[in-house]
């Protein structure tokens, strides 16, 4: 039992009392993409249909189910996108006629030329500028323009007092620099309670803090102009043919050799007419 190339999906073989009602059947259940390398029927007399196989043995053939065969256009004709790029849409429309894109292609999107700013954050001046030109899509062409550190990064430390390290950590985000972050920070001063527990001791923590650079990258976008169109069919290598259109033709079957028989033919049992040596004629 074969089963479909793109979805895998078993296909069962066509019967019929005729080579043509087995086509049929056959060409019913499954669709190869391209020729049919070998068509063969298998008679016999315990039987009285025609079995039909279709050998598909060579790589280049598909064997496809009705579904995957009614996407067969989609394999024979593919629908290609492709993006063109210009300091204006004129241009972009330009490079398209260049390449040979046919005029009746569709037209799917158009969008000017423009200008994007990304920014990034990094430990130092190079580390941010390389985080901000990271953030730049490599699908698209562009050219950067102006760079440059808009936040000078800061380091500090300072000792907070709290009860727990949740309320120091308020106490220190109320008087912090804007954009620091606390990275570190170490118990100087546990906080204690008496042993009656109506009295409690605040503790102490050292948090080291910082604030990270920031650079901003400008960078353009050209024109793009995005067409869909369909390929030609592709004849020099891929031969497309419906089932069965270069089906050998349908012979019966050859007849088995006769097998030698033990002994003496019977045609030699056969005694001979004419004269013989033996018995010379009376007079």
């Amino acid at each position: 039992m074969r089963k479909c190339d793109l979805c895998h999906v078993e296909i069962e073989y066509g019967e019929g009392y005729s080579p043509e009602q087995v086509r049929t059947a056959v060409g019913d259940g499954l669709r190869p993409r391209g020729l049919l390398e070998e068509l063969i029927v298998a008679s016999g007399r315990s039987i009285d249909r025609d079995w039909v196989e279709l050998t598909l043995s060579t790589p280049t053939y598909w064997m496809l189910c009705i579904p995957c065969a009614r996407d067969m256009e989609t394999y024979l004709h593919p629908r290609s996108t492709r993006m063109f790029y210009g300091a204006t849409v004129e241009e972009a429309k330009g490079a398209a006629v260049s390449e040979g894109i046919p005029a009746e292609s569709g037209l799917v999107e158009v969008q000017p030329a423009t200008e994007e700013v990304v920014y990034g954050y990094g430990q130092d001046a190079e580390g941010a500028m390389i985080s901000a030109r990271g953030k730049i899509s490599p699908d698209r062409p562009f050219d950067i323009g102006k760079q440059e550190i808009t936040r000078e990064g800061q380091t500090g430390q300072c000792e907070i007092e709290g009860y727990s390290f949740e309320g120091a950590c308020k106490a220190w985000e109320s008087r912090a620099p804007k954009f620091a972050e606390l990275y570190n920070h170490s118990c100087l001063v546990e906080p204690k309670t008496n042993f009656l527990g109506t009295k409690r001791t605040p503790g102490r923590w050292k948090i080291d803090w910082r604030v990270t650079f920031e650079a901003k990258v400008s960078y353009k976008l050209p024109a793009r102009m995005t067409v869909r169109y369909t390929e030609p069919a592709v004849t020099d290598k891929v031969q497309v043919a419906t089932p069965f259109d270069h089906a050998t033709e349908v012979s019966a079957p050859k007849p088995e050799p006769r097998q030698a028989s033990v002994g003496r033919d019977r045609e030699s049992e056969r005694p001979r007419q004419g004269r013989s040596s033996e018995n010379p004629p009376r007079d």
